[in-house]
């Protein structure tokens, strides 16, 4: 799980937008690979960075399968601060991609 996070944390503070992705890939299938509900709660925002990463190098079609895959698990998330950032951030990214 922790690699999971410093992957996400790696991700983070790349300049260039292709290394963003591969780390929010990275980070996203060592998520895939733990076997139980340990990363559950990690997956909107995995799915959002995701989307953000790919909609930054152009390809709109990822990011968009990317926020409803986000969209689809915000339930995940809890009502504080951190489950209502993430849960703008998808709707801010889905609405931009549909105009």
């Amino acid at each position: 799980m922790a690699i999971t996070t410093t992957a996400h944390y790696v991700a983070r503070h790349q300049k260039n937008p292709v290394d963003t992705l591969m780390w929010n890939q990275r980070s996203l299938d060592f998520a895939n690979a733990v076997a139980d509900d340990r990363v559950r709660e990690f997956y909107p925002s995995l799915y959002l960075n995701m989307g953000k990463a790919h909609e930054d190098i152009g390809n709109r079609e990822a990011a968009k399968r990317f926020y409803e895959m986000a969209a689809g698990v915000v339930d995940r998330l809890g009502d504080g601060r951190y489950g209502k950032i993430v849960r703008d951030a998808v709707a801010r990214a889905r609405r931009r991609l549909a105009e």
